[in-house]
């Protein structure tokens, strides 16, 4: 479930407005889910991977602007 009314008002001038309260809901099916878990699982590792490279300046390169 969403909140969305303090994010995306639909009435800019008023945004306490009754037009502006309402929710989402995403009803998704459990295959579906464990995909996006999946998904998630994956970038996270990714991003543990990269954290751990040592990156090093390339000594005398020029891109030709200085």
């Amino acid at each position: 479930m969403i909140g969305t009314a303090s994010r995306m008002p639909l009435e800019n001038t008023s945004p306490d407005s009754a037009v502006n309260r309402r929710i989402s809901i995403l009803v998704l099916s459990r295959s579906k889910e464990q995909e996006i878990r999946l998904e998630d699982t994956q970038a996270q590792r990714a991003d543990s991977v990269l954290s751990d490279i040592n990156l090093q300046n390339v000594q005398g390169y020029t891109d030709g602007h200085e």
